[in-house]
């Protein structure tokens, strides 16, 4: 019975609260002012602390078992002390030791001060020149870059979005795109053919390759060979399989190729980071884009690369940035594309290309465009490579519904809020009364689209 209640005093949230005091002095435990902050200062970044058992400080880093955020403590309007950490939030006036430590460091001054005001408590909650530690040390200087960084993400820091991270960043995929060289002369003409192919009713497509020819010896041989030695069929996904469950194959692709150049050079000439592995689908398949969005909240924006697209006429833009005009163009200079296959379907035929008409939807505006597709010459099973608008900030639902991630984001907060579906959608798609020559989507098109949006970004909602 001793031994539990030596325990139960250790375990205590005052005792808990000395040790944190005394790792103060010591440095383990650290305390930050926000850069011009009231004097005295109303509001303390501290560090995080585990309160299970006897209590054990979290440094500052990224969230996980060890690693936590700083806690921030503050003397409220009613002169009672608030923490956003899980022990000092549980009930009203619950003790942890981040408000003891507050109101240890405030006993100097406390006893004579008046309540704060809302001007006093919002000094230093928001500046942006940095953090001071109050124990004479600077904080810029003793700590490391991510510290800083999540430091100043607490303290709502500006900070500029995540750079280019190399051959494996999705920009180095599409480098007619995103690089400063505009698409070859070639290029345009093939793209113009192809316009005037569509005005006709001509669709542009390749001649089928003949196949090479085997002797008599090769397929006797072949009939000899051992089963084992023959890879095995899997079971075809049925014609109304959606998504990943539809992938009848994976085949090489590139980015920067077409049939054509491919055929005029004899192969791919460009460099291993713009080859990709494809998914082929059908050509009538839903929810086609597999690729996870890079944004699964809007609030990710500023952890994730968001390059220029240097290839519009009027001047570089910003994927996030896009709007129809844009897309506009992008469509008139043949850049909203499959990837070119470089290896046949699986059926064993060849690729054409076709140019179909499509439309780029966002919550309050639609455009028309024209995107590329390969497909083979199969009448049957028409296997087909299908475009992907990750990189473009687009989700590709089939072949001609393509909606902007952004709106579809927007509809799932306004869910999480509460909002109904179809309020939400009509709030928003009011906007089209203005534009009578836009493509309106019906309510059913929206709602299943936007399930299969997020179940792509692992959200099961109903």
């Amino acid at each position: 019975a001793r031994d539990d209640r030596e325990l139960s005093v250790e375990t205590g949230i005052k005792s808990q609260a000395l040790r944190y005091l005394g790792l103060i002095g010591e440095g383990v435990c650290r305390v930050f002012v926000p850069a011009e902050s009231a004097c005295p200062p109303l509001r303390l970044y501290m560090t995080g602390w585990d309160h299970n058992g006897r209590g054990k400080p979290r440094p500052l880093g990224k969230p996980d078992k060890v690693f936590a955020l700083a806690e921030t403590v503050w003397w409220n309007m009613v002169g009672e002390l608030s923490c956003t950490c899980d022990r000092g939030r549980l009930t009203h006036n619950a003790p942890c030791v981040h408000k003891f430590a507050m109101a240890a460091l405030s006993e100097s001054w406390i006893q004579g001060a008046e309540l704060p005001t809302r001007q006093m408590l919002g000094q230093g909650a928001t500046r942006a020149d940095g953090l001071e530690a109050c124990n004479g040390e600077q904080g810029e200087e003793a700590l490391t870059e991510e510290q800083r960084y999540l430091l100043g993400l607490l303290a709502r820091q500006p900070h500029t979005a995540a750079a280019c991270v190399g051959s494996s960043c999705f920009c180095r995929k599409h480098a007619s795109l995103f690089d400063e060289a505009r698409p070859p002369s070639e290029a345009r003409e093939v793209v113009a053919a192809a316009s005037e192919g569509a005005t006709s009713g001509v669709t542009m497509k390749q001649p089928a390759r003949k196949r090479v020819r085997r002797s008599k010896a090769f397929w006797k041989e072949e009939a000899k060979a051992p089963m084992r030695s023959r890879p095995s069929e899997s079971p075809k996904p049925s014609p109304d399989a959606r998504g990943k469950d539809a992938i009848h194959g994976w085949v090489t692709t590139c980015s920067s190729c077409t049939l054509e150049s491919v055929a005029f050079r004899g192969g791919c000439n460009h460099g291993e980071e713009e080859r990709i592995m494809s998914p082929v689908m059908l050509i009538g398949t839903e929810a086609v884009q597999l690729t996870k969005p890079k944004l699964a909240r809007l609030s990710d924006a500023p952890n994730f690369h968001d390059p220029w697209v240097t290839i519009l006429r009027g001047g570089p833009v910003r994927v996030s940035r896009l709007r129809d005009c844009h897309f506009a163009e992008l469509s008139d200079l043949g850049m909203l594309s499959a990837p070119c296959p470089l290896e046949p379907p699986p059926c064993g035929g060849s690729w054409v290309e076709d140019w179909v008409e499509a439309s780029v939807t966002a919550s309050q505006w639609s455009q028309r465009v024209r995107v590329r597709l390969y497909h083979c010459t199969c009448l049957d099973q028409a296997h087909t490579i299908h475009l992907d608008g990750e990189a473009l900030g687009l989700y590709t639902w089939n072949r001609k519904t393509l909606f902007v991630q952004e709106s579809l984001q927007l509809l799932l907060r306004g869910m999480q809020h509460g909002h109904s579906f179809k309020a939400e959608l009509a709030t928003n798609q009011a906007a089209f009364q203005r534009c009578p020559e836009a493509e309106v989507l019906s309510e059913e098109t929206w709602r299943r689209a936007s399930l299969d949006f997020f179940k792509l970004l692992g959200l099961g909602i109903r």
